[in-house]
């Protein structure tokens, strides 16, 4: 069985070319890349480098001593590059190891010099990682000039305005190691002393927790199997989808049983205060209290294991967001768009979702292909949020009736009950002989409006209100862009795919956020 591909954690490297203290520095680079390694061992590594000499090279060597998998970013063609290169041997053996190369489109400029590739290569690898590790002697250079100063200034700071209001660099970290260079040798710095530097609302504590989930889920991908024949993009969209439709009606049958169990729990302890007080069935009474506890213990088993740790939950709601997520950044690969869902998705949710980007960021790297055109998706998002439109409003029809059923039954028990307690008030019935069968109208009034208040809790997690509107609200934008596809032209076509993504996008991050914050749990929590 052919497992299917890990999803990996991409460091990029920019530094000097003249380092000095080369032992000391290796020493750290080799000590912080195995730290990854042994603290998420489920999750391979990827390092982005240009093979330039010195940080380049030293970065490089150090992941491939530590079998860490090399993909090569050359600034222009190769032949010119090998004139900047002063151990071609070493940078030959090393692009031989490399499993990707990718030399980027540009040219010299008039003056004969290539600094604008190196800026554009710097910027590149750092938009592409989500750890730069830059080895650096902490000396500001000058802007845009390619330098390693240059790119940690650019991986902190930019980000287009144009194109969304939020950092696209947030969740990115940058591992500084303070590098002593060949022209200032006599610079007192320590290559022991790195320094970590969490890029937009992150801090270490919520980076740490996302890379726990990015292992978490690359420990669930490696049990699966690979489908030979389709794309690695289409790969995770079966997985991730197979997770969500197997945990989403698990999760709804345990809370369903976990309430149901609540439920009749509170029936029998509702039973033995009537039987106790009739004489004939007071022998039941220990029964009943017996069952009771039983039920809750049941309840509680079921919300520990499945419901309290979130994992289930999890499988379910995050699954579905990185499905859904692929299928959108699959219609953009097939327009020819090169952007990344991770850019625009869950920018507003909290940062504890950010492993998301992350993980859609990465696969956005691996595989630039599609596994169906752009208007297959439109349709089928069309006619999948018609047909939940429609389950949406049938379940909220029925589960709204039996709330109202419920309080209805509720409300005249407990009417009845008024009734026969001002009788008694006024003698109209013996007082004392209150008839036993009326206890039974107390216990349904108390179980009927139980039951309302549990349907009510069940409408509130499941969102079916909230859904349907979203989906009211997003199916026109679908109707109207199959129109547009079949005739519009190439970058009509862009355009409208383009833009119905990101609303698409907008759509599940709101759905995202609302499951997440509407888990089944004890308000006692």
């Amino acid at each position: 069985m052919r497992t299917l591909q890990t999803i990996p954690l991409i460091f990029g490297v920019t530094g000097h070319r003249d380092v000095k203290d080369f032992e000391e520095v290796k020493s750290s680079v080799t000590s912080l890349l195995k730290s990854y390694q042994d603290t998420y061992p489920s999750t391979p590594l990827v390092l982005l480098s240009a093979l330039a000499d010195g940080a380049d090279t030293l970065v490089t060597e150090v992941a491939k001593e530590l079998g860490i998998e090399l993909h090569v970013i050359l600034p222009y063609e190769k032949e010119k590059y090998l004139k900047t290169i002063s151990d071609t041997e070493k940078f030959d053996g090393l692009l031989n190891y490399a499993k990707k190369v990718t030399t980027l489109d540009c040219y010299e400029a008039e003056n004969g010099k290539h600094t604008h590739c190196y800026q554009k290569l710097g910027e590149y690898i750092a938009d592409k990682s989500n750890i730069l590790i830059a080895l650096w002697d902490e000396k500001e250079e000058e802007a845009k000039n390619g330098g390693t100063a240059a790119i940690v200034h650019y991986q902190k700071e930019h980000f287009d305005k144009n194109e969304n209001m939020f950092d696209s660099k947030d969740g990115n970290i940058i591992h500084i190691i303070p590098t002593v260079r060949m022209q200032n040798p006599e610079q007192a710095l320590n290559a022991s002393n790195i320094t970590s530097e969490y890029l937009g609302r992150l801090d270490k504590k919520s980076f740490e927790k996302n890379l726990d989930k990015i292992d978490a889920m690359n420990a669930e991908i490696k049990k699966h199997e690979d489908t030979a024949g389709k794309t690695l993009l289409q790969a995770y969209k079966n997985f991730f989808g197979g997770q969500a439709n197997t945990n989403q009606p698990k999760y709804r049958r345990l809370m369903v049983a976990m309430l149901a169990l609540i439920g009749f729990a509170i029936i029998f302890l509702e039973m033995m205060h009537v039987f106790n007080g009739a004489e004939e069935m007071k022998s039941w009474a220990s029964d009943l209290i017996v069952g009771y506890f039983s039920l809750l213990f049941i309840a509680f088993l079921i919300y520990k294991w499945f419901m309290h740790t979130g994992k289930l939950q999890d499988d379910f709601i995050f699954s579905r967001a990185l499905s859904e997520a692929i299928r959108i950044q699959n219609a953009w690969n097939a327009t020819g768009l090169n952007k990344s869902v991770s850019d625009y998705y869950l920018r507003s949710e909290p940062i504890k979702l950010t492993w998301i980007r992350m993980l859609l960021k990465n696969i956005h790297y691996m595989d630039q292909s599609y596994y169906e055109s752009e208007l297959d998706w439109v349709e089928s998002q069309k006619n999948y949020f018609n047909k939940e439109i429609n389950n949406r409003k049938d379940n909220l029809k029925k589960y709204e009736k039996s709330e109202h059923h419920f309080f209805i039954v509720g409300a005249i028990s407990i009417s009845i009950v008024v009734v026969l307690y001002f009788l008694e008030l006024r003698h109209m019935i013996p007082h004392g002989h209150f008839p036993f069968n009326w206890h039974f109208i107390v216990l349904i009034s108390g179980v009927a409006l139980l039951f309302a208040g549990f349907t009510k809790k069940f409408l509130f997690i499941q969102g079916y209100e909230e859904e349907k509107s979203s989906f009211e609200e997003i199916y026109p934008s679908f109707v109207r862009a199959c129109e547009l596809l079949l005739t519009g032209d190439e970058e009509e076509k862009k355009r409208v795919v383009f833009d119905l993504g990101k609303k698409a996008l907008v759509e599940n991050s709101q759905w995202v956020g609302l499951h997440d914050a509407r888990r089944a749990k004890f308000e006692m929590e």
